[in-house]
């Protein structure tokens, strides 16, 4: 197999590995690490989760959107709390 073979096999397991099938599973494992208190900045979730800080602040934007989450900001930081339904 030539390295270009390679390189292409392997880029195919990356796109296949961000399909919308995980994207689902890192916001569920999120919304349920958020259950444990009432509010989390982007800082605590990335650290708490082991996560990038901008993919943090993606899967807590979404869920803002989706009307899981508020959010305000406090000392010049986002702080996303939960939604009183």
């Amino acid at each position: 197999m030539t390295p270009k073979e390679m390189a292409a096999i392997e880029n195919e397991r990356m796109r296949q590995g961000s399909m919308l099938k995980n994207k689902v599973d890192l916001r569920a494992r999120v919304y349920d690490t958020l259950k444990t208190r009432e509010a989390w900045t982007v800082a605590d979730l990335a650290y708490r989760m082991r996560l990038k800080q901008g993919a943090a602040h993606q899967v807590l934007k979404e869920l803002k959107r989706d009307g899981y989450l508020t959010c305000r900001t406090l000392h010049d930081e986002f702080v996303f709390e939960h939604n009183k339904l």
